[in-house]
């Protein structure tokens, strides 16, 4: 689908030509001639970019671009300027944080040219955005996988190499010392031994799931039955 361009001007002449010089370039062009209309436009269409009148009635160009910097920041916004200020172009920048600001008439060029940037720039920052979030999600699976395998290691060197030693010397006794609390012990290892076997087996199913975590965790995935 082609990327939506709004563009407002109170000024139908001016709209008109905006959407004559523009008509070739692979967008959707829809049209406003108020800063409301625009509003009214940006809630309901997927907008990709804005490209806005610095002075209209009502809503101005840089109310509307600063409210769309708020409510859409992920729309594009030229702003275009019949008289332009320092302190017009520093309030677009800082409250609507333009990408870019032309003074009219600007050249049809250039302004197809502002456009195809904005839309590579919008496709970057959601690329990154993208990255950003998956590399969020794999460090907080690694974190949660070596979490699991430090409690591992922390239960195989520690209680249950002792309580195996344990039982070791109880089977080995000649007699076996205190039978009846020796029996509840072992079943309680057992069980524990068991619970290992299960996280054991989860872990490794993880990695084998996604084999990069191995790397991260410095593990190696072996075979369990």
């Amino acid at each position: 689908m082609d990327p939506i361009v709004l563009l407002v001007d109170d000024d139908s002449n001016l709209l008109h030509g905006l959407v004559r010089i523009l008509r070739r370039q692979p967008f959707q062009l829809y049209t406003a001639r108020s800063g409301e209309e625009a509003v009214a436009i940006i809630k309901a269409r997927p907008v990709d970019v804005l490209v806005a009148d610095h002075r209209m009635p009502g809503i101005s160009g840089n109310d509307l671009v600063a409210w769309v910097a708020k409510h859409a920041p992920d729309v594009m916004r030229i702003v275009l300027t019949g008289h332009a200020t320092t302190d017009g172009v520093i309030r677009a920048v800082n409250e609507g944080r333009v990408f870019q600001y032309f003074t009219k008439p600007c050249s049809e060029v250039d302004l197809a040219i502002a456009i195809h940037k904005a839309l590579d720039y919008r496709h970057l920052a959601r690329e990154n955005r993208r990255l950003a979030e998956e590399g969020r999600q794999w460090r907080e699976q690694r974190r949660e996988v070596r979490g699991r395998i430090d409690r591992v290691r922390q239960f195989l060197a520690g209680p249950l190499r002792r309580r195996l030693a344990w039982l070791s010397h109880w089977c080995h006794a000649e007699p076996p010392e205190e039978p009846a609390r020796s029996d509840a012990d072992a079943c309680q290892l057992v069980d524990q031994a068991l619970e290992l076997l299960d996280e054991t087996q989860h872990i490794v199913t993880e990695l084998r799931a996604d084999p990069s975590l191995c790397c991260a965790v410095g593990a190696t995935v072996v075979e369990t039955s």
